[in-house]
């Protein structure tokens, strides 16, 4: 979903030139990809190749976690699973720093892999989508461990879109409500929960599938976190609950992701949270994007309901 976030680079041909200047890369021609909230990607052709352009909203990471950020990329692309290489410049470094319209950027030059984001999830999709990602996590719970950050996810608390929302603007009581209820909602995590690095948006518009509908690459790890591994399985289960009204897909995947990594009890207990939070995250975003009429909105109050009485456990 498209919500454009102070700080992000121009989507102009001097913006992307100034970058791929650091690869000496001077005849191109580009267009903007399906961006997030965070990020500006660009499609990049040259004469002779084709390159993913991600440039980091202005200040959002330091160098350090960037750096963090693509050696849990090389450590997953090691173990064979489909993360796209980030070439270096011309000076042989993976991140650019450079300088543009009195900023200084972040990016990555990255390869292009073929694929579209998948239109549904289907029951082949998500049954590799589980396989990876409980590899994901089996992988992040033992990812530089001995340097896990003192900072990290500790509370559940919608603070980024909401405290943009004005309230007294919404047209509905029952969104007004709805509103408040985000507002006011923080839990705090069971430190008891397993802890490792992982992706923290898992889902189908961070994946490519390729003709044949084979899963062919993981994008975007700019929510590259440490956090209980269980709020990464939980806000690709949500994803998945809003597109396909399936809780029965929701259960299916659970049981594929634990053939690899099996949860425990209490990560179960922990999913049907983790899925109220990411629901009130995106209704929070979709309030913002003006996705606010009757019909919206009463699919938002049902799902926040059905989520308040899910129980997940076997």
């Amino acid at each position: 979903m498209s919500f454009h976030n102070d700080g992000q680079i121009g989507h102009s041909h001097d913006a992307v030139k100034a970058i791929l200047r650091a690869y000496g890369i001077s005849e191109f021609t580009f267009s903007v990809a399906d961006s997030g909230i965070e990020n500006t990607t660009f499609i990049v052709v040259t004469p002779q190749e084709q390159y993913a352009l991600r440039v980091y909203r202005h200040s959002k990471k330091q160098d350090g976690e960037i750096e963090r950020e693509l050696a849990f990329m090389d450590a997953l692309r090691a173990q064979g699973m489909p993360i796209p290489v980030v070439l270096p410049n011309t000076k042989g470094e993976q991140i650019s720093i450079v300088s543009f319209d009195d900023k200084t950027w972040e990016a990555l030059l990255c390869e292009y892999v073929e694929g579209v984001h998948p239109t549904a999830y289907t029951e082949t999709l998500i049954g590799r989508m589980a396989d990876l990602q409980a590899q994901m996590h089996s992988l992040g719970a033992a990812f530089d461990s001995d340097n896990a950050p003192t900072r990290h996810l500790k509370h559940l608390a919608e603070a980024e879109f909401v405290k943009r929302i004005d309230i007294a603007r919404l047209r509905s009581t029952d969104l007004q409500q709805l509103i408040e209820r985000i507002s006011d909602y923080q839990i705090s995590i069971d430190p008891a929960l397993p802890y490792g690095y992982s992706h923290f948006d898992f889902d189908a518009g961070n994946i490519l599938v390729d003709a044949r509908g084979e899963l062919s690459a993981i994008l975007d790890f700019d929510d590259l976190q440490y956090g209980p591994l269980v709020v990464c399985l939980g806000y690709t289960l949500y994803d998945i609950l809003q597109e396909t009204s399936s809780v029965e897909l929701v259960r299916a995947y659970i049981a594929r992701y634990n053939k690899t990594r099996k949860l425990t009890p209490n990560e179960l207990a922990w999913l049907p949270i983790t899925m109220l939070f990411r629901h009130y995250v995106m209704v929070a975003l979709r309030v913002l994007n003006d996705r606010t009429d009757p019909y919206d909105v009463q699919k938002y109050l049902a799902l926040e309901k059905q989520l308040m009485t899910l129980d997940l456990s076997d």
